[in-house]
């Protein structure tokens, strides 16, 4: 995140940013600012953040909680340091295009029952219409470390925002 912050500050000229975050790129602000909050101050003039994965211990994602328990965080950590792949589902034009094949699917009823039971979504709140808009990204992929980390909120003992822990899962 310094990184990204001091190029958009270097290539636009301004000392300041306002900066809006979605999901893992709030946390990463909130986990930056807890870190170093007088090199975040000085470069973030207002953060908004949507939807924060902090505190996840009433998590309801189905696939969520199942990879969340330590013996299968450990099975995914070790199938993927050994594979080398620690970009987890990384996104890419063929990612994307069975993704998109997939929403398009039984009238988008295979991307409506991932959306549903895997990622969160809620027919009652959300514009289920919507859901080849919200799955065009996806899959989008991250560092394993950052579901290794949502794993460890959910089995907190309070719903409470902390640290990656690099010991034992």
């Amino acid at each position: 995140m310094p990184a990204t912050l001091d190029y958009i500050t270097k290539e636009t000229g301004f000392e300041k940013i306002n900066y809006i975050g979605h999901s893992q790129g709030t946390t990463q602000i909130i986990a930056g600012s807890a870190l170093d909050s007088e090199y975040f101050n000085s470069k973030i003039n207002l953060a908004v953040l949507m939807a924060p994965p902090m505190a996840l211990k009433n998590m309801k994602d189905v696939s969520m909680r199942a990879a969340s328990y330590p013996v299968v965080l450990q099975g995914i950590i070790l199938v993927l340091e050994i594979a080398g792949q620690y970009n987890l589902i990384p996104y890419g034009s063929f990612s994307a295009g069975v993704t998109s094949g997939a929403c398009k699917l039984f009238d988008g009823a295979i991307c409506k029952f991932a959306l549903k039971y895997f990622g969160g979504g809620d027919p009652t709140v959300d514009d289920m219409t919507r859901v080849p808009v919200f799955m065009s990204g996806l899959p989008s992929g991250s560092g394993y470390k950052n579901f290794v980390h949502y794993g460890q909120l959910i089995h907190t003992d309070t719903e409470s925002f902390r640290r990656y822990d690099h010991g034992d899962i």
